[in-house]
């Protein structure tokens, strides 16, 4: 068996595009043996043949179990039916000469099969075999140069693109350099030492490469970089009998940073310790890329801990310099902090006047009372429907988020709290602290309206909890008041990009419009908020002036919020997928009720028992598919002709009476066993009447009457939805 190194050599490559690249290599040319039937086994999966390496400077990748040369395999094309492929005298079509050219072959290759849905014509299309180190060249450059990064650069003169320089470039097949170029980088047998060094130095395969990369103290590998170093910094941090605060994502990030990691011990004045612990720990984590150092308690020590990217450095030279720096940083802090305190929050907030939110949407202020007019508006409608946030006996929370129900009265006094939260809760923006470190929003509103008046402290939270969840965290308000602020400010924020059309894309999402409709639908479940969101969605549309179709955005906006609640069920609820997708399809506006429904209609729906309510109306409701109506019409009793039709109608207006009540008290159980009573009378009428008579009066009320009998299942579920053959074993 054959092995495959490559090794891309450049210069410090972003930490957040590693990944990316690296993984697009490695299953690009996994994806290329596959389909080439170049690995010995066909089974292999990507894990098992093959391994990656990276560093900031170097991308390398590693395939085992190739064979020399690709077997020759036959290849199956289906394509136009027989009918579109040949005339009625038989004579091949444009379609046919046209498929067959399109594969390179000859019309008169094609042959006739009959397959499930009909004839159609194939070709059988023979792939030579070829050799592993042809295809290596052929594709390897091309692949590297479509690596899908955000930005890349080119470094000389009508040269290549890529994210960075290219100084080396390694492809060995055998422990033999497979002749590649990108642009002017021609490919060798030889890597490069660490950055000091610039020392080229001969591989063989990869198993060299690991070891003469380790004799020059770089660790390849990128869960062994993160291990030593955080094995490094626990064990410095023991010596000032502290603790190091380790969290994976400056794991992460300190990792794609260095290639030869050394942890270094630093302090710093500890006159800086009467910031807040937040702000020392930013200044550390999120600019310097330093590990905090706590006492066992979690009281921050005047310690932090550096990775340096040189083992040969002099450590004392190394740490100097990062206590020098991480001065100047506090030192400035320190400065805004103390200019900041000299006067309310409250003030920032007339300050927020001259920021702009967005030129189309607006000041930080103007933000700020629409954020106070929702939040008004959602206390209304929690203080109406839930005198109390305690779950009625036996019911569980909903399961799909993580988080418990917190039990919270709504009172007046809590009415104006969350209304002074929101009033204040961007007022931190305006602050020079912020302004200079931005990624403390929230938590220095929090901190410097405590520090004004400590009985403010709840709602000193709910500003920091207006921004929950933040990026990647799955942290959630744990107050009322926060979670009532933190919605109120994601609806505004979704419905302000909505309406001048900057909606999120399957790769962009600039105004984390996601992560807000993520955070609006979580809040909601940990609280159990019984809301209708099309009326708070439509209430916060009416604040804005420019829009012209107000019911059009909020359609829009209603459709992709429960796009994603849908992915959040099937994630957090163990239910038939496609009938969570039919519940949804019915458009609802109660995230709490959606479950509830979901969990009553899997002890139903997904049972025989209920094929004849299944098969009874979705034959009214393909019968009806394309014709339109609307709510004014009514059916007209006097175009009846059969008795038959007459009953269906009378017992359809019955079962609406009695089901309509149950549906409102989610009976769902109770609903389906009323729709029951309906089904004799429509197979009878099936059987008995020609829906599609050809007098157009009388057909057009048979539909709509038809229509009516529908929307009766379909308020439940869409039942369109349901895959039947999956469920009950028979074809529609």
């Amino acid at each position: 068996m054959s092995e495959l190194f490559i090794e891309i050599g450049v210069e410090e490559i972003p930490v957040n595009e590693i990944k990316t690249a690296i993984d697009h290599i490695s299953r690009s040319l996994w994806m290329l043996f596959t389909n080439d039937h170049l690995f010995e086994s066909e089974s292999n999966t990507i894990e098992e043949v093959c391994q990656t390496y990276t560093t900031p400077r170097r991308l390398a990748v590693c395939f085992n179990g190739l064979a020399d040369k690709g077997r020759p395999v036959s290849i199956t094309c289906t394509g136009p039916r027989k009918e579109s492929a040949y005339d009625k005298e038989g004579n091949p079509t444009a379609a046919a000469i046209g498929f067959a050219r399109s594969k390179g072959m000859d019309v008169s290759d094609l042959k006739i099969v009959k397959l499930e849905k009909g004839e159609f014509v194939q070709l059988e299309l023979k792939k030579s075999e070829i050799n592993t180190d042809v295809l290596i060249r052929e594709q390897l450059t091309d692949m590297i140069l479509n690596i899908p990064f955000k930005k890349s650069m080119r470094w000389v003169k009508d040269g290549i693109s890529f994210i960075r320089p290219i100084r080396w470039f390694v492809v060995l097949y055998n422990q033999r350099v497979v002749p590649v170029s990108i642009g002017d980088i021609k490919s060798s047998s030889f890597t490069s030492g660490i950055l000091l060094e610039n020392k080229k130095i001969k591989v063989l395969d990869c198993k060299s490469y690991l070891n003469v990369l380790k004799s020059h103290k770089i660790i390849p590998s990128f869960d062994h970089r993160k291990s030593i170093i955080s094995d490094q910094a626990k064990l410095i941090a023991e010596d000032v009998h502290g603790t190091a605060v380790l969290d994976n994502e400056l794991l992460d990030t300190l990792s794609n940073l260095v290639e030869s990691p050394v942890a270094i011990l630093g302090t710093f004045d500890s006159r800086f310790m009467n910031l807040p612990k937040e702000v020392i720990i930013s200044v550390m984590k999120d600019h310097q890329k330093y590990i905090p150092v706590e006492k066992n308690n979690s009281e921050l020590m005047p310690y932090f801990i550096g990775i340096s990217n040189n083992p040969y450095g002099d450590n004392d030279v190394i740490r100097k310099g990062y206590e020098r720096v991480l001065h100047a940083r506090l030192e400035d802090a320190e400065f805004y902090y103390n200019e900041d305190i000299k006067q309310p929050l409250a003030s920032y907030v007339e300050l927020l006047k001259g920021m702009i939110f967005n030129p189309e949407l607006g000041s930080l202020y103007d933000k700020t009372q629409r954020i106070v007019a929702i939040s008004s508006y959602l206390c209304d409608e929690i203080g109406f429907k839930n005198k109390s946030l305690v779950p009625s006996s036996g019911r569980e929370p909903v399961p799909f988020a993580k988080g418990g129900i917190l039990s919270q009265p709504i009172d007046e006094n809590s009415t104006i709290m969350t209304l002074k939260a929101a009033q204040l809760c961007k007022a931190d923006l305006a602050t020079r602290l912020v302004s200079e470190f931005p990624e403390l929003q929230g938590t220095i509103g929090r901190q410097y309206l405590v520090l004004e008046n400590k009985g403010y402290e709840r709602i000193a939270q709910a500003i920091y909890e207006h921004h929950l969840p933040k990026g990647f965290s799955p942290e959630l308000p744990e107050s009322l008041i926060g979670a009532v602020v933190s919605i109120a400010d994601k609806v505004d924020t979704l419905i302000g990009f909505f309406s001048i059309g900057e909606l999120p894309t399957g790769t962009q999402d600039p105004y984390g419009l996601r992560r807000a409709v993520i955070g609006i639908i979580n809040t909601i479940v940990k609280f159990q908020l019984e809301l209708d969101l099309k009326l708070i969605i439509d209430f916060g549309i009416d604040m804005y002036r420019h829009i012209n179709d107000k019911e059009k955005l909020s359609r829009q906006i209603m459709n992709y919020i429960r796009i994603r609640l849908k992915g959040i069920i099937k994630e957090g609820i163990n239910m038939d997928d496609m009938l969570i997708e039919a519940v949804i399809e019915t458009k609802p506006v109660n995230i709490i009720e959606v479950e509830q429904r979901i969990r009553a209609l899997s002890d139903t729906v997904l049972k025989k028992e209920f094929e004849p309510v299944y098969l009874a109306y979705r034959r009214a409701i393909n019968i009806t598919k394309g014709y339109k109506t609307s709510n004014n019409d009514k059916v007209d009793t006097s175009l009846f002709v059969e008795s038959c039709e007459k009953d269906l109608y009378n017992k359809y207006l019955e079962v609406y009476k009695l089901a309509q009540p149950k549906l409102a008290n989610r009976d769902y159980k109770g609903y389906i066993k009323t729709l029951e009573t309906l089904i004799p009378h429509i197979n009878l009428f099936f059987e008995q009447v020609l829906v599609m008579t050809e007098n157009l009066d009388v057909r057009n009320n048979r539909l709509l009457m038809l229509t009516n009998i529908g929307m009766l299942i379909n308020q439940l579920l869409d039942i369109t939805k349901l895959n039947t053959g999956g469920i009950y074993g028979s074809k529609e």
